[in-house]
Parts: C-alpha cells; sequence; structure tokens
C-alpha cells in the first residue's frame, strides 16, 4: 500500500477512535493531526476538511467494496446490499451515528445519497452488461426499450389507481415499482441523474423568473 493510502487510512483510522470519546462535531484538524503526529500541511494535502475525510471514509469502508460485490453478484439483490451496508456501518456505529446527524455543507447525508443513486444505477446497469440468469431486470434489456416502456405505462397506471383510492401504503409501494421501471429506462436509453437534475434546475430558473414577472 502506498504511502499516501497509509496516511489517509491513519487519519481516519484516528477520526474514528476520537468518535468515541468526543462529539465529531467538535474535532478540529490540529486535534487529529497532534494525535497522528502528522502535521496540519499533511491533512490538507489529502482532504479540504473534516468532512471530506468523513466521506473519504464512507467511500473506502462502504463503496468500494460494495461496487466489487455489485460486479461480481456476490450479494444478492438490493437486500443483500443494504445488509452488507448496514453491518459495515454498525462496526464503526459511535462514528457512523455521528457523521449521518452533521448538518453542514458537503455532509455525509448528501453524499449518501449520491452513492445511493449510483449504486442502484451499477446493480441494474450490471445486469445488462453482465446478464444474470433468472434476473427480471436482465429479461427486460432483453425484452428491449418496447416492453420497458410497457411497463413504465403499467406501473404508472397502477400509481393513479393507488394514488385515486387514497391509500398510502399501496401507493408508496406503486411508486417504488415506478421508480425502478424508469431507472431500467434511464439505463436503456443513456439518461444519467445528473441529466435529470440539470433539467429540473432550468426548470427552476424558469418558474423563479415567472415568479418576478408576475411581482412587477
Amino acid at each position: 500500500m502506498k504511502r499516501n493510502e497509509l496516511v489517509k487510512r491513519e487519519l481516519s483510522r484516528t477520526l474514528k477512535e476520537m468518535s468515541k470519546s468526543q462529539a465529531l462535531s467538535s474535532v478540529t484538524v490540529s486535534a487529529l493531526t497532534d494525535k497522528c503526529g502528522f502535521s496540519r500541511g499533511t491533512f490538507y494535502y489529502h482532504f479540504i476538511d473534516i468532512y471530506d475525510l468523513i466521506n473519504w471514509t464512507f467511500e473506502t469502508d462502504i463503496i468500494v467494496p460494495l461496487k466489487e460485490h455489485i460486479r461480481s453478484n456476490s450479494l444478492g439483490g438490493w437486500s443483500g446490499i443494504t445488509k452488507f451496508s448496514l453491518e459495515k456501518m454498525y462496526a464503526d456505529k459511535e462514528f457512523y451515528c455521528q457523521a449521518v446527524r452533521l448538518e453542514v455543507q458537503n455532509s455525509l447525508h448528501d453524499y449518501m445519497l449520491q452513492k445511493n443513486q449510483e449504486s442502484w444505477d451499477l446493480l441494474i446497469e450490471g445486469r445488462k452488461t453482465d446478464p444474470q440468469e433468472g434476473s427480471y431486470t436482465t429479461y427486460l434489456f432483453n425484452k428491449g426499450l418496447e416492453k420497458i416502456l410497457k411497463k413504465v405505462g403499467e406501473e404508472s397506471t397502477e400509481v393513479i389507481i393507488a394514488g385515486a383510492k387514497r391509500d398510502k401504503e399501496e401507493t408508496v409501494y406503486e411508486i417504488s415499482d415506478l421508480a425502478y421501471h424508469v431507472m431500467v429506462l434511464m439505463i436503456e436509453l443513456g439518461i444519467s441523474v445528473e441529466d435529470i437534475t440539470k433539467e429540473l434546475e432550468k426548470r427552476h430558473v424558469i418558474d423563479h423568473k415567472v415568479k418576478q414577472e408576475r411581482m412587477q
């Protein structure tokens, strides 16, 4: 393992250790580097701030091995992926329970949401690039766009029916089905979450301008 990697891992390990006896929000770069025996310059060579280190720790502990498991299909479906992630986080529960509650810019909470979507994309796309026998997702990709669009249409109708009945539990279930099939469609057409986000941001700008014009 290269020295840079060893330094980052030691900073991460020490931060976890410090979280057992004090609030993460109170940990300073100076206190962390003093405990590690590193200089502040060494810390800032690798990380922007403590929160950047927290996110790197999550990436190293959870995301990197998770991606390997997804590619090899060693965890099965989403339930296996969730179990793996929770068990890894529970092993360092003092650290992660505090980290996910930090309400700051570049927070772990926001980072986890981003990585969660990436994991979903990787899982679904993997069923296209590396077909799995018995996989429903692989079945959809094999059938092609027409079948995927048909399922999106069917699930949209199911959402409308459930919503019309004001049945919250059923509506959540049907929206989940719809969201899944929409993600399959996105992978099939090469549409990323960033594409959707950019479009929504453009609409926000338009809405904001319309509101301003109405106020004039």
